[in-house]
């Protein structure tokens, strides 16, 4: 957002349908993308990736060389493919070698002057789009945040952040916590146990959260156990629709759509 892009992203990040409408529909100039990703494995046992998909929807970036022009028949807007991996794929950047030309001294781009009128995220939910943010709104909603939520917890004590980070409240709760300097801690982990021995690590008071952790249900020979990982929260703020009371958490609640930012 701060190089003047506005930043595309969509749920079903395992589906090349998904994928294929995003980019047919948001016009979308640029892919950024991790293809080592495993999102299934085929008949024969082999990974099907990320670049499997990419591949499957561009062919065209078979016949590709160094220095050729994007030129995809289904997705004409493109014009550069970014990748996280270390492996070279046709027709693609990748992303240590995109940064060599952010130096001045080997590039004559200068970042845009952005306004709050600029348009900064776009969401797709189910092939659809689901949101959409300009700079501004997506500046206020971050201190909506900040002010109503976690302006009065203390700032030695991390801001747990367990929820994806592409959604548009993710983003707007770390900008905010970020603009006032408040720690954040963001797990690197799917793995309940090992966010909740965070949880517990870091002496959090406030957890911003999605639902299925709020509601998670605890075997009863583990109750005591992982309810002291949890004893330090005292709000729980929740991406979604949640049940009425949490096996986990015992304080305060708060639910807000990830996506639209309704419940602030």
């Amino acid at each position: 957002m701060k190089a003047g892009v506005s930043v595309v992203t969509f749920e079903e990040k395992d589906e090349s349908d998904a994928l294929n409408q995003t980019l047919r529909d948001s016009g979308a100039r640029g892919l950024f993308f991790s293809p080592q990703t495993v999102i299934e494995q085929d008949r024969e046992g082999n990974n099907v990736t990320r670049e499997t998909y990419l591949k499957k929807l561009m062919p065209e970036l078979h016949k590709m060389y160094p220095g050729d022009d994007l030129d995809l028949k289904n997705y004409p807007h493109l014009k550069q493919i970014i990748q996280l991996g270390h492996e070279s794929i046709r027709g693609v950047i990748k992303f240590k070698d995109a940064m060599v030309y952010a130096n001045p001294r080997l590039s004559a781009q200068e970042l845009p002057v952005n306004s709050s009128s600029d348009n900064a995220y776009l969401t797709y939910r189910g092939g659809r789009e689901a949101s959409s943010f300009t700079n501004g709104e997506i500046a206020s909603k971050s201190q909506a945040i900040w002010s109503d939520y976690l302006s009065s917890t203390e700032h030695t004590t991390p801001i747990f952040l367990s929820l994806n980070l592409e959604t548009p409240f993710a983003v707007a709760t770390f900008l905010g916590c970020n603009s006032h300097f408040q720690k954040v801690y963001v797990p690197a982990t799917f793995s309940m146990n090992k966010v909740l021995d965070g949880i517990e690590s870091q002496h959090s008071s406030v957890v911003v959260i999605d639902h299925e952790l709020y509601d998670l249900e605890v075997p009863a020979s583990r109750s005591q156990e992982l309810g002291r990982k949890a004893a330090t929260v005292k709000k729980a703020i929740v991406a979604g629709k949640s049940k009425s009371k949490s096996q986990l958490f015992q304080g305060s609640k708060v639910e807000v759509d990830p996506y639209t930012f309704s419940g602030l």
